[in-house]
């Protein structure tokens, strides 16, 4: 007999009669030992599809917990900050003020490196972050272990010192005396005591702003510069 009439039952005997030897179907399957693909009804697909959405979830909650932190990651931009050359690769370091020669700069309203008409963000540069700050009105007060900052509109408007290590852009300094400051200014534009200090004030203009005031609080005593202030004219 022709191999080729040979068909497999469902019980998986091999017959060539025209009805299973072994159970007694009747022939239904005409090729021997012939694969039929099963009919695609969309389960394959639907599988596939649910298995990449479930790898979309995935993704998308994985980002969502990234972007999570990174939101509430202070930025750079907020942050004080110095590059340190190590000789290798640099380091950034945060809270650190920038290194600033306090004399060489360009206003005679100055003090620590700072003068009158600076950004909020170069008080940062050069300060590093404030200790504390205070609303007061239509101005911010930033508090430094040496200083006082006022700003206004994210600009310097006044300078206080509290302490000696800060120094106009003459050099002067808590504790410099009287007759160094006279010589080297002259007479003072305008002279009172307030507070038991005698106020030794001098304008000078701002690239800007308008007209700004040095002044140097005197203590009666010593004849020594007790602090130095410099602000606008207003």
């Amino acid at each position: 007999m022709n191999k080729t009439d040979e068909w497999i039952c469902q019980c998986g005997r091999i017959n060539s009669g025209k009805f299973c030897s072994k159970c007694g179907r009747e022939k239904t399957v005409f090729v021997k030992k012939q694969v039929i693909a099963a009919p695609n009804n969309g389960t394959s697909n639907n599988n596939i599809i649910k298995v990449l959405g479930i790898v979309a979830v995935v993704a998308v909650a994985a980002y969502g917990s990234y972007a999570l932190v990174e939101s509430n990651s202070p930025s750079y931009s907020d942050v004080p900050q110095k590059v340190e050359n190590t000789g290798k690769a640099s380091a950034v370091v945060n809270d650190v003020p920038d290194k600033v020669d306090q004399q060489n700069v360009s206003s005679e309203l100055s003090l620590g490196g700072l003068i009158i008409g600076d950004t909020e963000d170069k008080m940062r540069s050069v300060k590093g972050k404030p200790t504390k700050s205070k609303l007061d009105g239509s101005m911010i007060r930033y508090y430094y272990p040496d200083m006082e900052v006022v700003i206004e509109n994210r600009v310097v408007t006044a300078l206080v010192s509290n302490g000696p290590d800060l120094k106009t852009k003459r050099g002067f300094h808590e504790g410099s005396t009287l007759d160094e400051i006279v010589k080297s200014y002259g007479d003072s534009s305008m002279k009172f005591e307030a507070d038991g200090l005698v106020m030794y004030e001098y304008t000078f203009q701002t690239d800007i702003l308008g007209e700004g005031i040095l002044r140097y609080a005197i203590n009666k005593s010593d004849n020594r510069v007790n602090y130095i202030s410099v602000r606008l004219n207003r």
